[in-house]
């Protein structure tokens, strides 16, 4: 009752009824957890956390939300603790998309920057991190795992050799180039949209697609797997040959195009735990990467069912 997600009349009853079902879902849909009604671990977890926590959680993103000042009439924002991208043109959110992003070990960064342009039928390179956290570790249990994923590999001389020239057992794989074949089964799916940036991040899509039917989206490395990005990226590129439907045509075909924007589109990854929606909502998300300077309290699970 004291969140404004039950009335204080309907909260009378000792018995689970329907309204107070409405009232957990909303409370959920507010925290981004699964509107279920079922008061699970997650669900749980998230009631108990204090009321001076919350308002300190208000009070450190409206620093954070003045302190972007304009953003200008299009561009694409991505809410890291949300899980969402949005596409907003003159104050209107035309697309919202869920997305699985950085690891709490693997943080997706803040950052502000622009499209650079969108690979179709792309290659993947893989970055040092992975060869050393994944790659390597996966060789050492299965010495077929390239093979099976259509990995490439190039020595620094740029010549293609076999996984049976490395030594798994020691870093020697972190001083080569690691190229995964286009095609349905490639790690980034079959659309990159690159953005200028540091941190060798960029958004995706992802042959994955079970990943977006799960609560957790924190399992990536640091970059971003869009749901639906085609749609995303007939959006970026409006003014060009790349319409909704030219873009599946030329992901049937194989061909690896790059295409670019007419405008610079700017591009906003943002860190905010807790906002107001234009109904008068508040609403809150889980402090996965612990920015708000408070200890994490919510662990969003996927063990919310009781």
């Amino acid at each position: 009752m004291n969140s404004g997600d039950l009335a204080p009349s309907l909260g009378r009853s000792p018995v689970f009824d329907s309204y107070l079902a409405g009232a957990v879902k909303r409370f959920q849909a507010r925290h981004g957890i699964e509107a279920s009604g079922v008061v699970g671990d997650t669900s749980r977890a998230a009631l108990a956390i204090p009321i001076d926590v919350r308002i300190k959680q208000l009070q450190m993103n409206i620093v954070r939300l003045r302190e972007m000042g304009n953003l200008g009439s299009r561009y694409i924002m991505m809410n890291i603790p949300a899980t969402e991208v949005e596409a907003v043109s003159n104050g209107v959110v035309e697309q919202r998309h869920n997305t699985v992003i950085g690891k709490p070990d693997r943080p997706s960064p803040i950052l502000s920057t622009v499209v650079q342009n969108v690979n179709f039928n792309p290659f993947w390179t893989v970055p040092l991190s992975i060869i050393k956290k994944d790659l390597i570790p996966l060789m050492q249990k299965d010495p077929g795992y390239l093979t099976e994923h259509h990995i490439r590999i190039y020595n620094p001389q740029g010549q293609e050799i076999q996984a049976s020239q490395i030594d798994w057992n020691t870093d020697e794989a972190t001083r080569m180039r690691f190229t995964q074949d286009p095609g349905f089964d490639n790690s980034l799916g079959q659309v990159r949209i690159n953005i200028a940036n540091q941190y060798g991040v960029y958004m995706h899509d992802t042959p994955e697609k079970s990943v977006f039917g799960s609560e957790y989206h924190f399992d990536s490395s640091g970059c971003a797997r869009v749901q639906d990005v085609r749609d995303l990226c007939a959006w970026i590129l409006q003014g060009t040959e790349y319409t909704r439907d030219r873009i599946d045509e030329v992901i049937r075909s194989g061909a690896r195009i790059t295409a670019m924007p007419t405008a610079k589109v700017p591009v906003f990854w943002v860190y905010v735990t807790a906002w107001a929606t234009p109904e008068g909502l508040v609403e809150f998300r889980d402090d996965v990467y612990n920015k708000d300077g408070y200890a994490n309290l919510a662990v969003v699970t996927n063990e919310d069912n009781g």
